[in-house]
């Protein structure tokens, strides 16, 4: 099933498409409305988002587009606050003013809506982590990413993800659980 094909159904179970599709976009524009214009280096992820993060990940707006694009395409969500901040998401970094420097903060509502998603922009290479220990960034290949204490139990499965700097920082931890029905 695409994607289309999921809205449809999403929409004759929940209302109909149009009215959806212009309150997704409604909220878009509200969102947007609220912000500053991107600049040209984004934070899309830190320890004001979720306790996860102990260092900033940060990257180049420009570069971060297409991945945004394709997320807000390729996912598709019932929630539609959610569905228009993932929307919202390349839309604003489209406003990137390239001779911008000073650091734009991705709004809490769009780092909810691609939160689970971020180690794979972190493995893309499409931002550095600032590690506020050392003061210095890294880049993906730099990071030690490791898995601890993997266990399961029956159909659930817990493990402990946990991201240092070439120092041996800790730069992220995140408890994770799975549960298959």
């Amino acid at each position: 099933m695409d994607r289309d094909e999921l809205a449809r159904s999403l929409d004759k179970f929940f209302g109909q498409a149009g009215d959806r599709d212009s309150d997704v976009q409604s909220r878009v524009l509200r969102l947007l409305a609220s912000l500053p214009r991107c600049s040209s280096k984004v934070v899309i992820a830190h320890a004001g988002h979720a306790a996860d993060f102990q260092c900033r990940l940060v990257g180049d707006a420009t570069s971060l587009a297409p991945w945004a694009e394709h997320h807000a395409k390729a996912v598709l969500s019932v929630d539609r606050d959610d569905q228009a901040a993932r929307s919202a998401f390349p839309a604003w970094l489209a406003t990137a003013d390239p001779a911008d420097v000073r650091l734009s903060f991705v709004p809490q509502a769009m780092y909810n809506a691609y939160r689970d998603y971020v180690p794979d922009i972190l493995s893309k290479g499409l931002v550095q982590a600032d590690c506020p220990e050392c003061g210095r960034s890294f880049r993906t290949e730099e990071i030690t990413r490791t898995e601890l204490d993997k266990r399961k139990s029956g159909k659930t499965t817990w493990w402990t993800s946990e991201w240092h700097c070439p120092s041996g920082h800790l730069l992220y931890r995140k408890d994770h659980e799975i549960r298959f029905f």
